[in-house]
C-alpha cells in the first residue's frame, strides 16, 4: 500500500489508527453500558475454563 500510495508505511499506520481508536472506545463503551443496565454480571472464577498449557495442546511436529 505504501508503494502505491507513495507516502511513507508510517503515514498510512497513522492513518488507519486515529478512526481505530475512537471506534474501539465507542463499542467497549456501548457494550459495557449495556451490560450495566441489564445488569449482567461476571462469570465466577470457579466456573471459568481453565487454559490448557501449551505442552499438552501443541500439534506434533512431524520431520518427514
Amino acid at each position: 500500500m505504501a508503494d502505491f500510495l507513495e507516502f511513507p508505511q508510517s503515514t498510512i499506520v497513522i492513518a488507519a489508527t486515529l478512526p481505530t481508536l475512537p471506534h474501539c472506545i465507542g463499542v467497549f463503551s456501548v457494550v459495557h453500558l449495556m451490560a450495566r443496565k441489564l445488569d449482567l454480571e461476571g462469570m465466577p472464577k470457579d466456573a471459568l475454563p481453565r487454559p490448557m498449557h501449551p505442552e499438552t495442546t501443541a500439534a506434533p511436529i512431524s520431520c518427514r
